[in-house]
């Protein structure tokens, strides 16, 4: 009976080391893998932020030409503007003198005390 004892509990030792040799690789395993999944991880971020960064140099250059050609255009409707009213100054002198003495005379009226 003491040898049966004896051969269960060896059985039983040989199982548990077994079982812890598995765990070990097991926990081997899970360490490599989350190691694998951290790098992939970090290359993915780097990746999105390189994407982000360019994305945003993009928006910025393309809202700087736009602003450029809103400030030419802006500038071509002055100019056109300021023609339009020099060729009717010629056109009409007279006029035009009027209407600036009419001018004068109603800021004057309302800037009086």
């Amino acid at each position: 009976m003491a040898a049966n004892a004896e051969k269960d509990l060896t059985d039983h030792l040989d199982r548990l080391r077994a079982d812890i040799s598995s765990l070990t690789e097991t926990v081997s395993q899970l360490v490599s893998d989350t190691a694998g999944i951290k790098s992939t991880l970090k290359r993915s971020a780097a990746s999105a932020a390189r994407q982000a960064a360019a994305f945003g140099e993009e928006v910025v250059s393309e809202a700087s030409e736009l602003g450029s050609e809103a400030m030419h255009a802006a500038a071509r409707g002055a100019n056109a503007a300021v023609q339009s009213v020099e060729s009717q100054i010629e056109r009409n002198p007279l006029t035009s003198v009027l209407v600036a003495l009419g001018f004068g005379f109603a800021i004057g009226l309302l800037t009086r005390k």
